[in-house]
């Protein structure tokens, strides 16, 4: 019998929270570009390895977590 975790959302969703689900943050320059070049929103946590990286349209830099909730509000009013 395969057993499975209770649902902990609702059946629908909302186009927020689609987008909470595509998103990533990591600070690893590998990780962040797989993540970006496969369509995920990818939030690069800033640090001295990784500042050779350039953003584009779904590779967006941060300097702290308190830029995260502001940065996929813009998102997805722009997408």
């Amino acid at each position: 019998m395969i057993r499975r975790p209770p649902r902990s959302t609702p059946l629908y969703s909302s186009a927020a929270s689609d987008v909470y689900k595509r998103q990533f943050i990591d600070d690893s320059p590998i990780q962040i570009t797989e993540m970006a070049n496969s369509g995920k929103l990818s939030l690069l946590y800033m640090q001295p390895w990784n500042d050779d990286i350039k953003e584009r349209n779904n590779l967006i830099k941060i300097k702290n977590f308190e830029e995260v909730e502001k940065v996929i509000k813009n998102y997805t009013r722009n997408e």
